[in-house]
């Protein structure tokens, strides 16, 4: 019931444009309406609107949801105006009807602009009334972004629709020095990784998301034990594979783990293999004392071995 009322508070709202482009195209070009009989008027103003609604409508202007739009949804509109004055000069020829050229031009123009106008307006009216509701910016965690790519923007984005995590994005690093210096979605790209550090203390940074997924392990590496340097909380997205969808979402951002640090894949172990090596005999470590012998003891003892020792010391 709520799409249906939208759908048709969509359709007033373009009669309502379309006609206000109509009068301003004839006001633009003659200054005044210039005389024409009732029924030109009439068949002038209707096949308009009739044309206008229904290449809205080819081009599915009334199902697109604008909350989202992108540069997808200003190609369907510049190509419904576009189609739209087409049809209309072939429809005001067959009817007979003398209409300046200029005046197609000017409804082009004037009818693009209202279907703008008209959706990205109330997504903007939209996103100024939840920033008015949503939390101060005092009680906001301060993010740094590390990398400026695809990944990296639509991150800025995902945080800036969810205004209940209170995570604001400020500041953005990549290596790439082309990038630097620049604005992604108004948000400056203040150098490469090595001033992570220095953007940090400089904004007072309190979490850092590293926003590079197609990036290659030894490099992320390098990256996050610069980030460790900080007291930021560190959190990062999955590989690219994961993200072949092309979309980022906020479940998809995740704390830092021990395998984004290793500097290379995490080796996945045969455990049936092992168990059946282990399982049931005595075990001998060497240097189990240690950090990498008592883990090693650990991962032993998950296999069930008859007995396990130290250098010979049961």
């Amino acid at each position: 019931m709520q799409a249906k009322f939208r759908k048709l508070t969509m359709v007033f709202l373009d009669i309502f444009f379309i006609s206000l482009a109509l009068y301003m195209a004839f006001l633009t070009r003659h200054g005044t309406l210039p005389s024409h009989s009732l029924y030109e008027w009439l068949s002038i103003w209707s096949s308009l609107v009739v044309i206008s609604l229904s290449c809205n409508l080819l081009f599915n202007l009334y199902r697109s949801l604008w909350q989202y739009a992108g540069i997808n949804e200003m190609l369907y509109i510049l190509c419904a105006g576009t189609l739209t004055c087409s049809l209309y000069f072939v429809a005001i020829h067959l009817l007979h009807i003398h209409i300046a050229y200029s005046i197609y031009f000017l409804i082009w123009v004037f009818d693009i602009v209202f279907l703008g106008i008209s959706r990205i307006g109330s997504r903007i009216i939209r996103s100024m009334l939840k920033k008015s509701s949503s939390s101060p910016e005092g009680n906001c965690k301060m993010v740094l972004v590390v990398g400026a790519g695809e990944a990296g923007a639509m991150v800025i984005k995902e945080l800036r629709g969810h205004d209940e995590l209170g995570l604001r994005p400020i500041a953005l690093i990549d290596d790439d020095r082309y990038k630097q210096g620049t604005l992604i979605q108004g948000i400056k790209v203040y150098g490469d990784h090595s001033r992570i550090g220095d953007v940090v203390r400089q904004l007072g940074i309190d979490e850092i998301i590293i926003a590079m997924p197609s990036v290659p392990r030894e490099a992320q590496a390098d990256i996050l034990n610069e980030c460790k340097k900080t007291k930021c909380r560190l959190k990062t997205l999955p590989g690219v594979y994961e993200l072949i969808s092309g979309n980022v979402s906020i479940q998809q951002i995740r704390d830092v783990e021990i395998e984004d640090l290793l500097g290379r894949d995490p080796i996945d172990l045969n455990v049936e293999n092992i168990c059946g090596y282990i399982q049931g005999k005595v075990v001998l470590v060497t240097g189990g004392g240690g950090s990498i012998g008592s883990e090693l003891c650990r991962q032993i003892a998950r296999f069930d071995p008859e007995a396990a020792s130290d250098s010979g010391y049961l």
